[in-house]
């Protein structure tokens, strides 16, 4: 069982992740806080290291969670084209993040609605989005 949190302390999260290893299931998590309930609880921890978050949506930890469940795709299946992909993303990243200088605010005004819309495996990656866009 993969378990991702960016605190670590979510009760309902631990409760899950501790039944399904009692169930004899391996149990890992990804999680950003390191001493946590659930990273001390899960037989592989795999740290984000993402940094404090200052605001309800962790848009950092969210990131790290996307990403390291985008290489875990890629390396099981060995799709050479994501692993490229991903080998890049720190830096994409980091141009994305210098590029001009466009304050946050600035991008989206004069927009009064957005709609995101998915489902099925797409629909948690989709209310994260709409979080971040309504913060």
């Amino acid at each position: 069982m993969l378990s991702l949190s960016q605190s670590g302390g979510s009760p309902d999260i631990i409760r899950a992740q501790e039944r399904a290893r009692d169930g004899g299931a391996l149990t890992a998590a990804i999680v950003n806080m390191d001493g946590s309930p659930l990273a001390k609880a899960a037989e592989i921890f795999l740290p984000q290291r993402a940094g404090e978050e200052k605001s309800i949506t962790a848009t950092k930890s969210v990131l790290c969670t996307l990403s390291s469940i985008a290489r875990f795709t890629a390396e099981w299946s060995q799709d050479g084209a994501l692993l490229r992909s991903l080998s890049a993303l720190p830096l994409d990243l980091e141009l994305s993040a210098k590029a001009g200088d466009v304050l946050e605010e600035d991008l989206l005004s004069g927009v009064s609605h957005v709609f995101v819309l998915s489902r099925a495996l797409g629909y948690g990656s989709a209310t994260e989005i709409a979080l971040k866009l309504k913060e």
